[in-house]
């Protein structure tokens, strides 16, 4: 199914069901391929329909060293890199095959460049958010007075919330000032992607207080983004998260420069705008269907054989095939789960003896 413009709007009508939180449903072996809707985006694109053999990043970091500890230790023989600074981190943080490939969006986008397209006004604007893990809090009403006080050669401004915001009440700083509030759904929402690429398609502008994937997304969509100047926020969360999301930062040199790049509202995405949107997204290595098919059916044959991987310095591993990896994990899983099985059987069993006389 290809999600329309049309089908897009109409979501936008029942936010709070679009928004609701929900249960992954995929049969993907990470299930972060399925995030945002990146495995369903890829297996449209290349006619594929097996469980992916491939990590797919969820996002766009621009650091060469932090890797999720999931995309590290699931039993999968490749990674999907989309700039060199993270094929980079890949080969020093995994064991995988470390494949240069596009980001699951420019495979969106060329699933939907022969759609027609809406006529372009206003500013789509997308606050810091929080997720399952973590809380923002910073002044909702002050960022609604300052996008509400936008010349009008930005105006209208469409608040584009995160899932997780809208269930939390943000949404009504915005709408209190008559800004329009919409959502591309939850994490966990198939569509997600595609509704992103329809609601920034109806805009001109795009902007954010802070970096974030949508600012690479939406200038490929066709979009001139810009940054608004932060009035400062708070993350709140446990200890743990916090010292992950320090380990994942971006690098302060590169968010530098991305920063003086988008500084200022511009009406088109300037060449070197372009450029490093096109590096970090992996622009260079998009692949035809039958290429990117290719891609996935190498990974297939990886799964089930001994397979060996080199680094960019001429280190090589051999590894064992991580089919059997995920059969042996499986195995263990179930030893494990053993004692409290028999403990559950023989406590059942007990109750059901007859008493005494």
């Amino acid at each position: 199914m290809m999600l329309t413009l049309k089908q897009t709007l109409a979501d936008q009508e029942d936010l709070a069901s679009l928004c609701a939180d929900r249960s992954l449903e995929t049969d993907e072996i990470f299930p972060g391929n399925a995030y945002y809707g990146g495995d369903r985006i890829l297996k449209v694109y290349s006619r594929y329909n097996l469980p992916l053999k491939v990590v797919i990043p969820h996002g766009v970091n621009l650091n060469d060293h932090f890797v999720w500890a999931s995309e590290a230790r699931i039993p999968l023989p490749a990674i999907f890199s989309f700039s060199p600074p993270r094929t980079r981190a890949y080969e020093k943080e995994t064991n995988k095959v470390v494949i240069p490939s596009a980001s699951p969006f420019l495979y969106l986008i060329e699933l939907l460049k022969d759609q027609p397209k809406p006529e372009r006004k206003g500013t789509i604007f997308f606050p810091l958010h929080s997720d399952h893990r973590v809380t923002i809090e910073m002044d909702f009403a002050e960022i609604a007075a300052r996008l509400d006080d936008f010349e009008e050669e930005y105006k209208p401004v469409t608040v584009c919330l995160y899932w997780k915001d809208y269930v939390l009440g943000r949404h009504e700083a915005f709408r209190r000032r008559g800004l329009q509030v919409v959502s591309a759904g939850h994490l966990y929402d198939p569509y997600f992607f595609w509704r992103f690429y329809h609601l920034c398609s109806m805009h001109r502008y795009t902007a954010a207080h802070h970096y974030t994937s949508a600012l690479l997304y939406s200038v490929k969509v066709g979009c001139s983004f810009f940054f608004m100047e932060s009035s400062g926020y708070r993350e709140e969360a446990e200890e743990a998260v916090k010292e992950e999301l320090e380990d994942g930062y971006e690098p302060a040199d590169i968010l530098n420069l991305i920063k003086a790049l988008f500084r200022d509202p511009i009406p088109k995405a300037t060449p070197k705008q372009m450029e490093i949107v096109d590096y970090y997204l992996g622009t260079a290595y998009l692949q035809s269907p039958e290429g990117l098919r290719e891609q996935f059916l190498k990974a297939e044959k990886w799964d089930k054989s001994l397979y060996w991987v080199q680094r960019s310095e001429g280190r090589r591993k051999f590894l064992i095939p991580t089919y059997y990896q995920r059969i042996i994990y499986y195995l263990a899983y179930l030893l494990k789960k053993i004692p409290e099985v028999l403990r559950n059987g023989l406590r059942g069993w007990g109750q059901r003896l007859p008493g005494p006389g």
